[in-house]
């Protein structure tokens, strides 16, 4: 059986897949994550991380929408003078 990661391991992985970039580590958790990151753990850790990813996309996103919306409205609803 094989041991769980131990919090040095999960450390060094979350750094390569910072340096790998979300894009690569979506791809090689898709085509076979057992050759390119390594064993059902770091899968699991890695789907993760892609999970925390999508969620601060999605959180920064709406972050600049509602920014947008704060700046574009005096000019969008000032009414006609």
């Amino acid at each position: 059986m094989e041991g769980l990661l131990d919090p040095v391991m999960r450390d060094r992985y979350l750094a390569y897949f910072e340096r790998l970039g979300e894009r690569r580590v979506r791809l090689y958790s898709r085509i076979n994550c057992d050759r390119f990151l390594g064993n059902w753990q770091v899968r699991e850790l890695a789907d993760h991380w892609l999970e925390a990813k999508d969620y601060e996309r999605i959180h920064h996103e709406t972050m600049i929408h509602r920014q947008l919306r704060r700046l574009l409205k005096p000019i969008l609803y000032r009414s006609p003078s």
